[in-house]
């Protein structure tokens, strides 16, 4: 059994809060979270979608102790640069020079990699 509390749900095929054997608290069922910028339901990821919550939004102040429910919340708050995501660095390209290692050997790569901004 696990518990599952202060989640939100939107847009899914079951609502269902806590799921199963599962117990918690603080969820909330099929509400809008009211992001910035959301995708259509079955798009893919594009680093353009904002997810910065909007003024009445649920999910503000409903998390645990107090904080947001999703990415701007919790004990590792995504709290800079969220619109246009974050400055983690991404892989432009990878070059492994060799086609084995032996058993127990080092394997190294040459990386490229940039930040979003």
């Amino acid at each position: 059994m696990r518990i599952l509390g202060n989640n939100l749900t939107f847009a899914n095929s079951s609502n269902a809060l806590p799921y199963g054997s599962n117990v918690g608290s603080g969820n909330i069922v099929g509400a809008d979270p009211k992001f910035a910028s959301f995708p259509v339901v079955g798009s893919g990821f594009s680093w353009s979608y904002d997810f910065v919550l909007l003024a009445g939004s649920p999910a503000i102040g409903t998390g645990t102790n107090g904080t947001n429910i999703g990415l701007t919340g919790g004990n590792a708050p995504v709290v800079h640069n969220l619109f246009g995501n974050s400055k983690l660095p991404v892989v432009t390209s990878i070059t492994v020079p060799v086609s084995s290692v032996p058993v127990g050997g080092t394997l190294q790569i040459n990386l490229k990699a940039n930040t979003r901004k």
